[in-house]
């Protein structure tokens, strides 16, 4: 996939994200994503807060590498059109789902038709997520779920893999400390009403 592409794919289906590219990604044949704004993980030098954004560098001809804002239009819907549109594999989806509000019955369903009906190869999910959605779809894509919390960088290649931050573990899923922090900007930003329906978001309430 050429980079045009990407940014038109960017343009068109990414609410907030930045193209481009770095003096060490130059002398690389792959790319790498650098989360640059969330609501968790760890970090000395980013802004931790409701919202997302990511750095794009990309130069792999796995698949398309599809990056979501906030999926109001619904996932499924992005995913169809980023395929059908370039007519290429889905290698990756970061970014927000958008399924803090379905149940968890829905949230199994969407799961499994990007697995196994739109044969997504990696997800990334992020921000609008949602906590029950961040548990099923690790269950449901194992070890093909990537974990893109605060300062982290996703490289790029067949094998997704991640780098944190410069003395930072990396992780495989959010921990607590993921959580409390997801929670607690949860109550500062704009989805803050569906925090008590369900009773593991209502308890950044307390």
């Amino acid at each position: 996939m050429t980079r045009h592409v990407l940014l038109k794919i960017a343009a068109v289906m990414v609410s907030a994200a930045a193209v481009g590219v770095s003096p060490a990604y130059a002398q690389s044949s792959t790319g790498q994503i650098t989360v640059l704004y969330d609501a968790f993980g760890k970090t000395s030098t980013m802004k931790k807060d409701w919202g997302f954004s990511a750095l794009i560098e990309y130069g792999t001809p796995d698949g398309i590498v599809l990056i979501v804002g906030c999926s109001h239009s619904t996932i499924e819907k992005i995913v169809e059109a980023a395929k059908s549109t370039l007519n290429k594999p889905i290698h990756l989806v970061l970014g927000g789902t958008h399924l803090l509000p379905a149940k968890d019955d829905q949230i199994s369903s969407i799961a499994l038709s990007l697995r196994d009906s739109w044969n997504v190869r990696y997800v990334a999910p992020v921000h609008c997520t949602g906590e029950p959605a961040f548990a099923i779809l690790k269950e449901t894509f194992g070890d093909r779920y990537v974990y893109a919390g605060l300062g982290t960088t996703v490289l790029l290649g067949p094998k997704i893999t991640v780098k944190a931050e410069a003395g930072q573990p990396n992780k495989k899923a959010m921990d607590e400390e993921d959580l409390r922090s997801y929670r607690e900007a949860m109550t500062r930003g704009p989805l803050r009403a569906l925090l008590g329906r369900d009773k593991r978001l209502a308890r950044a309430q307390q």
